[in-house]
């Protein structure tokens, strides 16, 4: 969030997996907070970076265009090759 909020041309969107509650950020137009309730199709091809541990999203994201940082260090890292 620092990172986007030192910056003029950067918006950051968090996107909430399914069950789980919105994190708490300052309150920056740049930083956007979202849940379920925003369709991800149109998301993904309004953003240019996905960043995931293990998520479908990510593999969404880049068919959609965008490009993919997976962070690695979870137990499903295997299970989830998005580098491959």
């Amino acid at each position: 969030m620092q990172w986007v909020l030192a910056r003029t041309d950067c918006v950051l969107c968090i996107r909430s997996r399914p069950g789980e509650a919105l994190l708490a950020a300052p309150a920056d137009p740049r930083i956007a907070l979202t849940g379920q309730d925003w369709p991800l199709a149109p998301l993904l091809h309004a953003t240019d970076l996905v960043v995931t541990l293990t998520s479908t999203v990510g593999l969404e994201g880049h068919l959609a265009g965008c490009r993919l940082i997976q962070v690695l260090g979870s137990v499903f890292d295997n299970a989830m090759p998005l580098a491959r």
